[in-house]
This record gives C-alpha cells, structure tokens and sequence, in this order.
C-alpha cells in the first residue's frame, strides 16, 4: 500500500492488516503511533517546468493562485488574490499553459499542498503560502523551502526572493533522493516476497558441549592465522599493554558485591548460516569465558541444528528461521525478557570482562538505554576504533558507533526493533533511542571490549542504507536538511536549512597588517554568496598610512555594511569584544586578519548550524600552505591552543576515522574563524581580556 493522503480521509479504510506492507509518500500521511517508510518520486516534469531561456524573467508582473480543495473544502479567496490568474483545477489549462504562466508571473498565492508549488520554484516563481485552518488542520509542518514563503509576511515574502535562485539544485538533489527511495522500495519488497515464499518447517533444535570442536572441525569458512598477517604483532602487543589485569579484575569483583543495587541481565543474539559454523565456534568461545554469567544466547539459522547439538543448556537457543528474521528477534527478545539486548556475528569476540564492564556501567548510570565500547574493527590491520563520548552531529556524518554496544529490552521495543535496512542496524537504533530518550541515555566505555569479525557488504547497499537511515532520523525529527556524501565514500555531510538569513557581523581586529587586511576583506566579498552580512574591523593603534586607502576602497563595496573602529588597548581579546559591541548582527563571525575564505558557501554552512538550540559555537576547518590542515577542532586532553586534530594532513584525507572532514562536536574550535550568537557572546562576557587574552582557540 501506498499513502498518497491520510487513511480514511477521502474514504477507504483507516487501518490495515498487519502483513501488508506500507509506505507514504510523507510522513503527514502516517497515522499517530505508526511508523512507515516513505517512497517519494518526482512530482513535476522538469522537460516543462523550468526557468531556462525565460525571456520574462526579468519582466515579470502580476500574480496567480491555486486553491483547489481549500475552495471544495468551503474556503474562501483572501484579498491577496484579487485580480490573479487562477491555476486552479477548474481551469483547462494544460500543463505547459501552467508553466507558461509561472515563467511570467511575479509570485503564486497558495492555499494548499500540492505539486504546483514545486512547478512554480521550478520556473522561477517564488511561492507564498496563504495560511488557513485548512493547512493548519491538513498538515504535520509548515510549508517551507528555498522560494517559499510560509507565511505572507514581507520577511518571508524576501526570504522566499532571496532563495529562489537555489532551487535548481535542490531540484536535483530531490531527484537523486527520489531515486535512493525507489531503489530501497524495490530492494525491501522484492527481499520480502523471497522471504515469505522460502518458509520452512519449524525444527527443535538442541546443543552440546562438544559444539565448539564440531563446529570447527566442519568450518567451511577457514581463516589464515592471524600472527601471519601484517599489523598483527603491533595491535596483539596493545591489546596485551591493555589486558584487563588482576587487580582491576579483583575491584570490579567487589564493586559486583558492594556497590551494585541490581544484576542486569544480557540477551546474546546471532545469526549464523551454514558456511559460518568456524566463525560461530570463535563467538561461543568467547562467551565460556565471560567473567559476568547473566547471559542468555539466541543463534538463529536458515539451517536445522546440526546432530552434535544434542544436550541444550537453558541459557542458550538454536532457533530455525521459519518467518522473516527481524520478527524473529523480536519474538526470542520479547519471550527471553532479559534486560539488555548484544547482536553478535559469527567470529565476533567479547574480551573476558566485556559484560562484567557493561553490567558495572549500567549500576553506575541507571537512566542509560544505549551503551558501546572501543572495539577491534579488523584484527588484520591492527584498526582499532577509540570512539568519542556520544555525539550526534558526528554520527550523521560517520557510522562511528560500531557493533560493540548494548540497548536496553525497553528502548529496543519501544522503538520497534531492528530496522529492515541491511548493515545499519546500528546507527538506526542509535538513532532512535536519541529521538525517544536524548543524548543522556548513551554512555560509553572506554576500553577495547569487542573485536568485530570482517562482514562482507554490498557497497551500493551499504551506502544507500547509511543515507535512507540518516534521512530518516531527520525526518522524524521535523528537521528540514539535505545529505549528501562523496563517491565511494560512506561518509555524509547533512547541511541544514534555515528559515531566514539572520544578520551576521564578521569581526576583524587587526594591528598594521595592512596587506594581510586587503587580502581578507577582497576573499570575503569575492568568496561569500550569503547576503545578509556586515564586516566590523577594529584598528588596534596602526599607525600605516595605506590603511586608509583599504578602508575606503571597502566602504566604497559595502557602504553601510562596512564598519571602522579603533581600539586603543594592545590587546587583541578587547579588540575583538570592542568589536562585538559595535555590530549589528544577531550572529558574530570572528574572523583572523591573516585567514581567507575559499569556500563561497562558508556562512551558509555555518549559520543554520549556528541556528540550533544545542549549537554553541561553530568552527571552520582551518588550512594552510599546500592545502595541509593547521586546526579541524580541538579534544582537550589530546590537542593544544595552537593545534587541533588532524594537523599536517592533506585536504584530501579523511584522517582517523574520517575525523577530518566530518562535521562534529568537539571540546574547542580554532580562533581564526568561529562564529557565536552575540546574545551568547555577551552573555559570557566575551573573550577574555586578562590571563587568557592572546589564546588561539575559542
């Protein structure tokens, strides 16, 4: 089934059987309580609607309007429209005749959704939206975008001017999205329909003792021994440096008998099939030497039990797949009812105080519902994950969680369960469990607990499924975003849109750097698209007679959005907080004298971030000569004031764990370009002036 409108709403049912399988084409469709996964095509065809080689462009005149069910609903025409051309339903008018209209007209009044309001950006036309209770009572969120105007004020109305020039490109990303939504769809229900024509007959199934040796005596997946490959040596000499010793055994021991209010308990869940019985036998090896017993394990196979499984502890459950594999989970998850829920794959391996550490962090911390460790992610290059505390913003940009991690039964079912998204059942869940419960509910450890076996991937898949999970999390969160990622590369870069462009100041404090001055100003008007700006420099006592002639040169570009001032303390903070007193943005950049923009998108990149309720301050990655990065933010305990992470690498790489060119959140930001609130700013009462008065980093 396919929601094209709320169920019911223009008759037909409102509910639908459990095994139907259900999309919308957007989540104002999706009744309360219900989670569907959205297919989304492209409503207009470009081939008529667009703006190219419109001779009107720049004689456009009077306005049109569509209010087709808004009228049939019993609405009434505002003034607005008076004496507009009507594009409604009523009207013969073919789809080019529309188009036509909409390359000629100044704006299109809307009363409704619908898909004109794409044609109209489409060819030109900025869109402004007449709000009703009908749009109030029809939809989830406003109507907002580049072009559009959500309400019929003159700032919305500029807004919607201002923006409309991006439109094009949105429109190809929208296309390109549309086309990861359809090759989900077509993946997810032709996987569906095998699964449910494949069901087999249910068999009990049983385990011995003797299962380790059997299953790798009858491996069909063999592995080289791992003192043969290269890198080897120097991960095993690490992780033996960092083996959990007896003493620290011994205290965790009597935190267990002394300090903890509860014993958790821990639901182990695999899935194995028949060529990965060598890998299953390394997992269970593993688990027999836990130092924490409070463990149950689920293995679940396409394959019956093999003989040797004859004599089952109670602990443990070889269950044969006879339904889809997801429902599966749930179903032992919901029977088992223990407390937390580890998903294993065949050859993963727990170190022997990998529950202990687990079950000591949840009595440590009760209100936590996601907890991960630093893991071994490829035992052959010696690759070792240590991760960061949780951090949002970094995981839309990088799948840094790993497999090594616990969620609670309660956010698990909550939540609904494993996605039907292969690879990424990590950073779904991750991501819903933020969603229902904040960032309060993660926790992490810091300590190699797990080494994840090397899992083969379909690298298309893998890349389309980072991408739709990550959309997802947007879209249930009512954040309007697009994502994007280079080629080959499972890595994004989500760029949030704002509703309007808030003023913003950039600060410049400078003392006889007159030729470094000329160069920032001149990037700065030649590299900025972002329109709504003004530049503050502050003189700190020069005394260079071509300054003058720089200052006027600016005055002449800017005009009023181009400020002068002196400080007259030789101090290079209370010229920057001189500075801030006398701009007029609603947001500071402080900006060095010696820096210069080479991305003209800088500040529209930096604003909407800066627009969020849980954004304090935003960096800018800084470069040096030959493109080799000086500061990418700061981790206090690991960098300095002067450098940051990843100093000296290249622009083009990635550095540990991609760390370089993800969007983060990090202890520090470099002082050469940082952008803060002014109400923040002056809140803290600026930079300061005294003991810290020349640091490099904000």
């Amino acid at each position: 089934r396919w929601l094209l409108n709320t169920p019911g709403l223009l008759g037909g049912p409102e509910s639908f059987d459990a095994e139907d399988i259900i999309y919308a084409y957007t989540t104002d469709y999706i009744p309360k309580g219900e989670a569907y996964p959205l297919l989304i095509i492209p409503v207009v065809d470009h081939a008529i609607f667009n703006n190219d080689d419109n001779s009107y462009d720049n004689k456009r005149s009077g306005t049109a309007y569509y209010a087709n069910k808004y009228i049939i609903s019993g609405g009434k025409l505002t003034d607005h429209v008076k004496d507009s051309i009507s594009l409604c339903q009523d009207q013969p008018l073919s789809p080019q005749q529309i188009a036509d209209v909409l390359r000629r007209v100044e704006a299109l009044y809307c009363y409704e959704p619908s898909a004109i309001i794409r044609e109209a950006t489409s060819c030109g036309c900025p869109v402004i939206i007449i709000r009703s209770d009908y749009t109030d009572t029809n939809l989830a969120y406003p109507i907002t975008g580049e072009g559009i105007a959500s309400t019929d004020s003159p700032e919305d109305i500029a807004y919607a001017k201002a923006t409309l020039g991006r439109c094009q490109i949105h429109n190809q990303l929208f296309q390109q999205t549309c086309m990861q939504y359809l090759k989900a769809f077509v993946r997810y229900t032709q996987t569906t329909f095998s699964e449910r024509n494949d069901i087999k007959e249910p068999h009990k199934l049983f385990w011995s003792g003797d299962v380790i040796q059997f299953l790798q005596e009858n491996a069909s997946d063999k592995h080289d021994s791992q003192s043969q490959i290269p890198g080897w040596h120097k991960n095993k000499k690490w992780l033996k440096r960092n083996v959990l010793t007896e003493g620290r055994a011994v205290s965790m021991a009597e935190n267990m008998m002394v300090k903890w209010q509860k014993k958790p308990t821990f639901h182990l869940v695999t899935v194995v099939n028949a060529t990965e019985l060598g890998s299953l036998a390394l997992t269970l090896e593993s688990l027999q030497t836990q130092l924490y017993q409070a463990w149950g394990l689920t293995i679940l196979s396409n394959i019956a039990a093999p003989d040797i499984f004859s004599d089952i502890p109670e602990n443990v459950e070889w269950i044969q797949v006879h339904s889809t594999l997801n429902e599966e989970i749930e179903k032992a998850v919901q029977t088992a009812q223990l407390d937390w829920l580890l998903q294993l794959i065949p050859g993963d391996k727990l170190t022997p105080h990998a529950l202990l550490s687990f079950a000591e962090t949840i009595n440590m911390a009760s209100d936590k519902h996601f907890i991960y460790s630093d893991e071994v992610v490829d035992e052959s290059k010696a690759d070792i994950w240590f991760k960061p505390e949780f951090n949002l913003d970094y995981l839309m940009a990088f799948s840094y969680l790993g497999r090594s991690f616990i969620v609670s039964r309660e956010a698990f079912e909550r939540i609904g369960g494993y996605t039907g998204l292969a690879y990424v059942y990590t950073t779904d869940l991750a991501f819903k469990v933020y969603e229902n419960y904040g960032e309060k509910a993660f926790a992490h450890i810091p300590d190699v607990l797990y080494t994840a076996a090397l899992v083969e991937q379909l690298p298309e898949q893998l890349t389309e499924n980072e991408w739709l999970t990550r959309h997802a999390h947007l879209s249930r969160s009512g954040l309007a975003a697009t994502i994007s990622h280079p080629k080959d590369k499972n890595r994004f870069k989500t760029t949030y849109t704002a509703k309007n462009q808030p003023n913003v100041s950039i600060v410049i404090a400078h003392h006889n750097h007159v030729s470094h001055l000329a160069r920032c100003l001149e990037e700065i008007e030649r590299n900025t698209t972002y329109i709504n700006y003004e530049v503050v420099v502050v003189d700190v006592l020069s005394d260079i007679e071509d300054l003058a002639d720089v200052y006027a040169e600016m005055a002449a570009i800017w005009g009023d959005r181009f400020i002068q001032t002196k400080c007259e303390q030789a101090n290079y903070s209370a010229a920057i907080n001189y500075g801030v007193s006398q701009a007029n943005g609603e947001l500071i950049v402080v900006l060095s004298c010696f820096a210069m923009t080479v991305n003209g998108n800088w500040l529209n990149e930096m604003m909407p971030l800066m627009k969020r309720d849980d954004v304090g301050l935003v960096g800018a990655r800084v470069l040096g000569k030959e493109n080799k990065i000086i500061h990418a933010g700061g981790v206090f305990g690991k960098t300095d004031d002067v450098t940051g992470l990843c100093e000296y690498l290249d622009i083009t790489e990635s550095g540990y764990m991609e760390r370089a060119h993800c969007i983060q959140q990090l202890s520090s930001v470099s002082s050469a370009c940082f952008m803060i609130n002014k109400e923040m700013f002056e809140k803290v009462a600026g930079l300061s002036e005294e003991d810290y008065a020349d640091t490099r980093y904000a």
